[in-house]
């Protein structure tokens, strides 16, 4: 139950802006070994990949792609191995992330695809919303603007309807004045434009460079 209280605890410093202390956290979570690697201690997913998932969205946010990869690609290979679902899903996510946040577009469209494909076909309900606005945002960066608007309308409705507020800056990212198909084609000529730039769907925060998690 450690390694859950850990998670709790993560949420409540990555909520008020300490990145550091929930990737203190993070880290302690993700190096459990043993029988402990694959134990959900009692919840949905396996903890340690999970926090390795975690890992991986805040480091993406500090423009540390590099390191976001490879604990996303963890969460992915413990999640396989265990034929664990819904740890996949949570990989596949902040993998997708990573890459659209880093500016790599065709890559990030590949596996929000395949995340969405998941959540589909396990019925990840609470969760496609999320996957259909960065999917949306992804299309629309490499010039696929009608099925943008498809994905991204979709999470509008979702989000509304459901009320999800665990990413509320998704709900801003994708809100109805955009949906118009002139202005997301003139939004998809400008993204395209600005090139490799870390342009992230929860809340369009970016990093043009590699930007060190704040010390203690």
């Amino acid at each position: 139950m450690v390694a859950t209280s850990f998670l709790g605890f993560t949420h409540l410093h990555l909520h008020r802006g300490a990145f550091r202390d929930a990737a203190i956290l993070l880290e302690r979570n993700a190096a459990l070994g043993g029988d402990q690697r694959t134990e959900r201690f009692g919840a949905p997913a396996i903890q340690s990949a999970l926090s390795e998932a975690y890992l991986a969205d805040v480091l993406s946010e500090h423009g540390q792609f590099d390191e976001a990869i490879r604990h996303a690609e963890t969460t992915i290979r413990i999640a396989k191995a265990a034929d664990q679902p819904f740890t996949l899903f949570f990989g596949l996510f902040a993998l997708g992330l990573t890459y659209l946040r880093r500016g790599d577009a065709p890559r990030a469209t590949r596996v929000l695809e395949r995340c969405l494909d998941l959540c589909r076909a396990w019925q990840f309900v609470l969760w496609t919303a999320v996957v259909d606005a960065s999917l949306g945002t992804a299309y629309a960066l490499v010039g696929r603007v009608n099925e943008a608007l498809t994905h991204v309308a979709g999470a509008v409705e979702e989000f509304r309807r459901r009320q999800l507020h665990h990413w509320p800056a998704f709900d801003t990212s994708v809100r109805g004045d955009d949906l118009s198909l002139g202005r997301a084609d003139r939004r998809s000529n400008r993204l395209r434009q600005r090139g490799p730039v870390a342009y992230s769907a929860a809340g369009g925060s970016g990093s043009r460079g590699p930007c060190p998690l704040p010390q203690r």
